[in-house]
């Protein structure tokens, strides 16, 4: 487990620094982007498999958050940037955060194990609730938070230029929004 996410963080720093590297030389394109956001959503599922796994979320409901917590990043970045036409990742909860939180989880897994650590519950006053399912729910709540308050303010923020006006039309937003809730 301290391999994989010594692994897993360097993946994410070559990651950000091979994009970072087309931009700044000029030789991106829509292509190496596609395949660049396709392999990261990608390693983002394999990796929520593995640590929902890890966490023992079992079958239910908290395993499928666990699937879609590593979305939602790249659903929502990729939203605005069709609109905007620039990538503008939020101070805080984009993916840069969610795949160092995954290393994170890695070594904590290597140091505690899979044992009953992650069975401790907790009662709020609604039921026994395991401890890997409050951080779940508080991880969701802060990425569609997070990530839906960047989408609005890039949006804002580029609604007068030409790109967007080209490109925007609410049903089809509407639309766009309306995708995620249905996957999941």
């Amino acid at each position: 487990m301290i391999l994989a996410g010594i692994l897993y963080f360097l993946n994410t720093v070559l990651d950000n620094m091979d994009g970072k590297q087309a931009r700044r030389t000029g030789s991106g394109s829509p292509m190496g982007m596609l395949f660049d956001h396709g392999s990261d959503a990608f390693t983002a599922l394999f990796s929520a498999i593995m640590l929902s796994r890890y966490f023992q979320f079992g079958n239910g409901v908290a395993a499928l958050a666990g699937l879609i917590l590593p979305t939602v990043p790249f659903f929502f970045c990729n939203l605005a940037e069709y609109y905007t036409g620039c990538l503008d990742l939020p101070a805080l909860f984009g993916p840069e955060d969610m795949q160092l939180g995954v290393s994170i989880c890695c070594w904590l897994v290597a140091y505690f194990g899979t044992n009953d650590t992650y069975d401790d519950n907790f009662d709020f006053g609604f039921g026994r609730v395991r401890l890997t399912h409050i951080i779940l729910v508080l991880a969701l709540m802060f990425e569609f938070i997070g990530m839906g308050g960047n989408v609005y303010s890039a949006i804002i923020a580029k609604k007068d230029s030409e790109h967007f006006k080209m490109r925007f039309n609410f049903t089809c937003f509407m639309t766009q929004i309306l995708i995620l809730p249905i996957m999941i």
